[in-house]
Order: C-alpha cells, then sequence, then structure tokens
C-alpha cells in the first residue's frame, strides 16, 4: 500500500460514520504526523462538525496540532 493510499483510508475510516466511534478516533491519531495539507483539512472538517462525537473532535483537534508542528 503506497503512502497515498494509506493517508486515503485513514481518512476514509476517520470520517465514515458507520464505524465505531474508537475506530474513527484511531484513524485520527493516525493522521497525526501527516501534515498535508489535504489531512489538515479532513481533520478541521471533522474537529468543528457539530454532529462529530466529541471524542473524536477532540482526537482530531490533538491530530491537527501535532500535524501542524
Amino acid at each position: 500500500m503506497e503512502k497515498n493510499d494509506a493517508v486515503d483510508t485513514l481518512i476514509a475510516a476517520m470520517t465514515d460514520s458507520r464505524l465505531p466511534v474508537p475506530v474513527r478516533i484511531g484513524a485520527a491519531r493516525g493522521l497525526a504526523h501527516i501534515g498535508s495539507a489535504q489531512v489538515r483539512a479532513e481533520l478541521v472538517k471533522v474537529m468543528t462538525n457539530q454532529l462529530s462525537p466529541m471524542d473524536l473532535r477532540a482526537a482530531a483537534a490533538e491530530a491537527l496540532g501535532q500535524a501542524s508542528a
């Protein structure tokens, strides 16, 4: 699996509301060290989505902080 495929898979897992929240949180944390603009944009989308579970929003915010560092 190439890096872009892995990133796309993690983004898909993080944003798929059919998956359990802990899986989605794990995907968000997996994106923490990838500093691409696409990853940051997806993390911001999840973080600011009022319909996302609070734990997921917090994990996205933490991952965004690490991705931006």
